[in-house]
């Protein structure tokens, strides 16, 4: 968490630069881009391959780990991917918002 608040204020250094909102929300809507393109990749793939129809983003990752494609650790890394796309998406804190940049 030192790290993280370190970055965070090397960040707020650079508020004042013009082009800093531009850049952050930038690449805030890209990872969110992201997160919805693998979503649909993932729904796809396991309807085609397994006959899965999941319904929700989380539950399509659920899916994917127990039809044994995913390992667990790789199962929690995405779950929380989800939740902080979820905050950044719902989510007006600063703070918050950088801290899923890092």
């Amino acid at each position: 968490m030192a790290l993280e608040k370190r970055l965070y204020e090397e960040t707020l250094k650079h508020r004042e630069d013009k082009y800093y909102t531009f850049f952050r929300d930038s690449t805030i809507q890209r990872f969110e881009f992201t997160v919805k393109i693998m979503w649909k990749t993932l729904k796809n793939f396991l309807y085609e391959h397994a006959g899965i129809d999941c319904k929700s983003l989380k539950g399509c990752i659920k899916d994917f780990f127990s039809a044994g494609y995913l390992k667990e650790d790789e199962t929690y890394t995405l779950l929380e991917m989800i939740d902080d796309r979820n905050m950044t998406s719902h989510t007006y804190h600063e703070e918050y918002r950088f801290i899923c940049l890092s």
